[in-house]
């Protein structure tokens, strides 16, 4: 059974787009999102060629889904610091930090 997308409130991801970002390059993207740790480059291929994913996580789509049902804007935001489909990149444990920073940015324009 093919699961559903879900999508980000477009007011508050233009409100993102137009937040600066001083710790890298911004963009807008598609996330997938499951409720597993993806590491298999074959199902990673599958949703970068099916859903046009900028990444994928495990932590969105639940929120998501929720706060559409209850119709409460939400916006999913990712600071990607590494890639299966990039070998060799090393995890940036700052990248946590970095995401909370900006997205303390964006709420602070609401």
């Amino acid at each position: 059974k093919e699961v559903p997308c879900l999508y980000s409130s477009s007011t508050l991801v233009e409100l993102a787009i137009k937040t600066e970002y001083r710790n890298g390059k911004l963009a807008k993207g598609t996330i997938s999102s499951s409720n597993n740790w993806n590491m298999e480059m074959d199902r990673i291929n599958h949703l970068v060629e099916t859903y046009g994913s900028t990444c994928e996580e495990m932590e969105s789509y639940a929120a998501t889904q929720i706060a559409n049902r209850f119709n409460v804007p939400v916006l999913t935001v990712r600071i990607i610091s590494n890639s299966e489909q990039h070998p060799g990149e090393e995890y940036e444990r700052t990248t946590g930090l970095l995401c909370q920073e900006f997205v303390l940015d964006v709420v602070e324009k609401l």
